[in-house]
């Protein structure tokens, strides 16, 4: 296992830590603090996780699951030592309560410095849209899952797919002046890094995700739920980007209506508007089947008149 350039355990991004399982597969460990948990990637998939709780600089490890195609091959060992390795470097402590954890603690004297004695209080699961699937009953990880769509946190290691999204010059926008157009790689970055420590912050039912399709595990887009004011008025706003090789699909609109139902029947929301501008008509199409109607007259937004749509809570589609 060899040591990375360090970015800290505060919000979701690379840790710093690589290995090599029994199979010479290339495995790097990401923290995820939308999730609570730091996630071990390999061949493009998440095959295990480390969830945790956390108060300050102060981690309770929690639970330990690896895939059980992926055991027995260091993996766990890997993405424990690696979470243990980011908490140090972040000043912080930890507590176990997982029985894997515990045993690598006490097998690995090394990391003493970083224990305490007094466990975190409980703390109810985190929200999240799927069912949990075998061995992961006691993960909360925050997703929002469709037919074909996952909505997942946005990561550091999206850049590339995220610039073919957001550099592109005919992305299917819902809210262009949210974002505009991406320069480079380097501007991508710094915007993913801006939206990663952001969701640090955000209240539910906000929330920035990445969208991918569930079969391939294609980025395909992302979208944004965000409280804004504007004319005096604080709103739920909605707003996205396609990739264009992915329009046509009814992709944007699946992607909207899974947010709609996480904000309406999982966080209390009441209403969620959206804003296109007069001549983005796939915008405004795909507002209208997700349910929104279209408000008289015109809203000014960052100073470009733009077309006011909205839905409220019990009126969606499916309810």
């Amino acid at each position: 296992m060899t040591t990375e350039n360090v970015t800290g355990a505060s919000r979701a991004a690379q840790v710093t830590k690589r290995t090599q399982s029994a199979s010479n597969d290339s495995v790097h460990v990401l923290i995820n603090s939308i999730s609570s948990q730091f996630e071990a990637v390999g061949c493009g998939e998440t095959i295990g996780i480390l969830a945790y709780a956390r108060a300050g600089r102060h981690f309770d490890l929690r639970h330990t699951f690896v895939l059980p195609e992926r055991r027995g091959r260091g993996v766990a060992g890997g993405l424990v030592a690696a979470a243990l390795d980011a908490i140090r470097s972040a000043g912080g402590t930890v507590t176990s309560s997982c029985s894997f954890v515990s045993a690598f603690l006490r097998d690995h004297p090394a990391y003493d410095d970083l224990r305490t004695s007094a466990p975190l209080r409980p703390r109810p699961p985190r929200r999240h849209g799927r069912p949990p699937i075998a061995g992961e009953s006691a993960i909360a990880v925050e997703q929002i899952v469709s037919n074909r769509l996952r909505l997942r946190p946005w990561m550091l290691s999206d850049t590339g797919s995220a610039l073919s999204v957001y550099g592109d010059e005919a992305v299917d926008c819902l809210m262009r002046p949210a974002t505009g157009k991406v320069e480079d790689q380097r501007s991508m970055t710094r915007l993913l890094d801006s939206w990663i420590a952001q969701a640090d912050q955000l209240r539910h039912p906000q929330g920035r995700w990445a969208v991918e399709l569930v079969d391939s595990g294609a980025l395909v887009g992302g979208v944004a739920l965000l409280e804004l004011t504007w004319s005096g008025t604080r709103r739920l706003l909605i707003s996205g980007a396609l990739a264009p090789q992915a329009v046509g699909q009814g992709l944007a609109a699946e992607a909207g209506q899974a947010v709609i139902q996480y904000a309406f029947q999982l966080t209390g929301a009441t209403a969620i508007h959206g804003l296109v501008l007069p001549g983005n008509r796939r915008g405004a199409a795909t507002f209208e089947r997700i349910g929104m109607t279209r408000a008289p007259g015109v809203q000014h937004y960052r100073g470009l008149a733009m077309h006011l749509y909205g839905i409220e809570r019990g009126r969606q589609s499916g309810s």
